[in-house]
């Protein structure tokens, strides 16, 4: 299979640094690895940060749906939980949704920062800003 050259962005090692919105004293930080999976056109990407003092650790596997036309995204944590979400490319930004949260993220001109909002669905059923955050390319 070939690999989806949008993807070709995100590979490599990123500095992750944020904050929740609603307590900006609860500080993200950590990396974000991506790598092509070998012989394959999967992408993995490899969590590990912390919020405040809680480590969030975890691995994601991103491809690319020919026939919905989209990326899935299926993304395991450390507590066992499975998330799947959908995303997409447009205009130098990053996207993606799952049933209950979604991130909407730019890259910079020189593609080695990229910075956006993740948000949740609150129980009223509207986006709510969650955390914000920044990755810079290593």
């Amino acid at each position: 299979m070939q690999r989806n050259p949008a993807l070709e962005t995100l590979v490599g090692t990123w500095r992750t640094t944020g904050q929740l919105v609603a307590d900006p004293s609860r500080q993200l930080e950590g990396t974000d690895s991506y790598e092509w999976y070998e012989g394959s056109s999967l992408l993995l990407h490899r969590i590990a940060v912390t919020m405040g003092t809680e480590p969030v650790i975890g691995l994601e596997i991103i491809s690319y749906d020919e026939e919905l036309r989209h990326f899935s995204m299926h993304h395991f944590d450390a507590a066992g939980r499975l998330q799947v979400s959908a995303g997409s490319f447009h205009d130098n930004a990053w996207t993606f949704t799952s049933a209950s949260e979604r991130g909407i993220f730019t890259f910079s001109s020189n593609a080695q920062v990229l910075s956006g909002t993740w948000e949740k669905l609150s129980d009223n059923n509207k986006w709510e800003p969650w955390l914000a955050v920044r990755l810079e390319k290593q």
